[in-house]
């Protein structure tokens, strides 16, 4: 195993563990000792951005308090449209290397020009995003040699649910992101192979993503990993709007994964159903599978029908960054050495 990429992916339960452990000794919560009340703007680029989609819906779900999601340059290139007009009282500024141009700025522009306390989460202690930061979420374990990000996306995420969860005193939750590790060294025993065996269908072209709430920035990871690694046309949506026009395109060189929500199972089945009239192949991760997902899947990952949504979505991912890996591998591709791309982006 010479990739770099292919350890990373397969790391990540130890690197959880490692992160629980930190998240009890530092006692890291959203919202910080001090900080003011009221919506929380979570910013980054790429990956990142991503993350924060997934973090704002969770931490809406766990607090029942408001927030949102930007692109780190919206924040601070259109702050009297886009950040000023919610009020934002607190920023998360999410980035791996702490150095990520856009996402510096941001945190700079929402502490100095708009007097928004601003929380750092990275991998590196000594970076400008820290020192832009009132407080800072740091995880020395999450950092990749790698370009493509794949276990400092969950190890970030997972970071932040746990101080969401710490901040609003959930501890069911907490203790489920305890065991996350545990359970994500099983699954990747148990569904490695055959998410490998789905990326070496040569015949498959088109790759979609759909996922509701917490689950769409999640979508939109897996799209973007499936773009970076193997070079493949991908997409990704909130599921019901995939019928709204982009489903024009689907057909039986389409791989099109559902991430299935617990507020949205019943409506998104049917677009399953639907997906399947058009002769697309479908891979579903849900909690637990009944007769009408089990009719409509070409391939099916049951991730237990008792976890919360948080904790389905992290045991997904390395799942969905392996079938990005594998398509690489399959296509005579080096993971390791994406198109294009470095590991940080500076402007």
């Amino acid at each position: 195993m010479d990739s770099l990429t292919l350890q990373e992916i397969l790391s990540q339960p130890e690197t959880w563990k490692k992160v629980v452990q930190r998240a009890a000794q530092q006692k890291w919560e959203l919202r910080p000792a001090g900080s003011p009340a009221g919506p929380l703007l979570f910013v980054g680029c790429g990956t990142s951005y991503y993350l924060a989609q997934s973090a704002a819906a969770s931490f809406t779900r766990i607090s029942s308090q408001s927030s949102q999601a930007l692109p780190s340059s919206e924040a601070f290139l259109l702050a009297p449209a886009s950040v000023v007009s919610s009020a934002p009282r607190m920023a998360v500024a999410i980035s791996r290397s702490g150095t990520t141009t856009e996402t510096v700025w941001a945190a700079h522009h929402l502490r100095r020009n708009l007097q928004v306390p601003v929380v750092a989460v990275t991998s590196c202690a000594d970076c400008a995003l820290v020192r832009e930061g009132d407080w800072h979420i740091i995880i020395p374990e999450a950092q990749e040699k790698s370009v493509v990000m794949t276990r400092s996306f969950t190890s970030q995420l997972l970071a932040l649910h746990l101080a969401a969860a710490a901040a609003a005193r959930a501890s069911d939750l907490t203790g489920q992101l305890a065991a996350l590790p545990q359970r994500g060294a099983q699954l990747l025993k148990d569904a490695a192979a055959m998410v490998r065996a789905v990326t070496e269908d040569s015949s498959l072209d088109h790759f979609v993503f759909l996922g509701q709430g917490i689950f769409y920035g999640a979508a939109n990871e897996a799209m973007l990993k499936i773009k970076e690694m193997s070079l493949s046309f991908s997409e990704a949506y909130h599921t019901l709007e995939y019928r709204h026009g982009p489903m024009s395109i689907a057909g039986a060189r389409t791989l099109i994964t559902f991430l299935i929500s617990d507020a949205g199972r019943e409506q998104e089945i049917r677009v399953l159903a639907d997906m399947k009239k058009l002769d697309a192949r479908t891979f579903v991760l849900c909690g637990a599978a009944d007769d009408q997902i089990r009719r409509h899947a070409d391939h099916l990952v049951e991730l237990g029908g008792s976890l919360p949504e948080e904790v389905r979505l992290l045991l997904s991912m390395p799942l969905l960054q392996l079938l990005a890996y594998h398509r690489a591998v399959a296509k005579n591709l080096n993971p390791d050495a994406p198109r294009h791309l470095s590991q940080v982006v500076t402007l």
